[in-house]
C-alpha cells in the first residue's frame, strides 16, 4: 500500500485493520501525527513481509 496518498481517514482505517490496539491510542490521524502513523504502517508491512527489519 503507498501509505504516503491515503487521506487521513484511510490511514486511520488502515492503522485499525493492522494494529486495533495502538488505533485505539490514537484519536485521530492529522498533521501532527500523519507522518508518525505512516511510518508505523510501513514498519508493520515490512516485518510482516519479512524484509529484514530486524
Amino acid at each position: 500500500m503507498d501509505y504516503d496518498y491515503m487521506s487521513d481517514d484511510e490511514l486511520f482505517v488502515a492503522l485499525k485493520e493492522k494494529a486495533p490496539a495502538t488505533a485505539e491510542t490514537v484519536e485521530e490521524v492529522n498533521d501532527s501525527n500523519r507522518q508518525t502513523i505512516i511510518a508505523f504502517l510501513k514498519f508493520l508491512s515490512d516485518v510482516k513481509k519479512g524484509d529484514g527489519v530486524w
